[in-house]
This record gives C-alpha cells, sequence and structure tokens, in this order.
C-alpha cells in the first residue's frame, strides 16, 4: 500500500489517514526487500505514527534479519530503532498451524 501511495503522489494524504488509527497491524513484514522508492515513507510514518498509536508488528524473521531488508541502512536503523526499543516482543516456536491436520495440535496448545 505504501508503494501505490509513493506512485500516485498521495503519501502524504495516505500518512495523514494512516496515523487517525490507535493500531495498524503490519503482517509478515520482512517477506519481501522493502522497495527503496518506500523507505522514506516507511520511516515518516513510523516516526509520525510512534507518537500517536500502536503497531502490531508479525514476522517469520527474528530483528537482525529486518535490516536485510532494506536498501539504506540509515534509514533502516532509523526505523527499526523506532520499533524496536519501544516494543514487546512474543516468540512463537514450533510448526505452522496452518498445516493440514493441525486441529490436534490447536488442542494441546
Amino acid at each position: 500500500m505504501l508503494e501505490r501511495a509513493v506512485d500516485d503522489s498521495n503519501d502524504e494524504l495516505f500518512i495523514k489517514n494512516l496515523i487517525k488509527f490507535n493500531l495498524i497491524v503490519i503482517d509478515d513484514f520482512g517477506l519481501n526487500t522493502i522497495p527503496s522508492k518506500v523507505e522514506n515513507l516507511l520511516l515518516d510514518f513510523v516516526d509520525r505514527y510512534s507518537i500517536n498509536g500502536s503497531l502490531l508488528i508479525t514476522s517469520q524473521f527474528s530483528y537482525d534479519l529486518w535490516y536485510e531488508k532494506f536498501h539504506d541502512p540509515t534509514i533502516a536503523d532509523a526505523i527499526l530503532d523506532r520499533i524496536i526499543h519501544n516494543s514487546y516482543t512474543l516468540e512463537i516456536s514450533g510448526d505452522s498451524m496452518r498445516r493440514v491436520g493441525s486441529t490436534d495440535d490447536i488442542a494441546t496448545l
């Protein structure tokens, strides 16, 4: 969505609309490399939103691997510093609950 906002030159309006929410969920963060044209917008969003709201971020990768998903290491440091150092971490291990026949595994949680 951020990439589309940049392409449409609606990035400022997009950020203003996002920061109205109390909670933003970013699911599967880091599955792909962050497009370089989006990095500054993501920094702007995280910087402004961290004052007003909460982020819930899910990822299959540990924090130390998130840095590799950015093109610019300085922007990566700025973004991840704002996210990681004000966060609570819940690490889940084990098999995926999406696999077929997982109902038996769910019952044991």
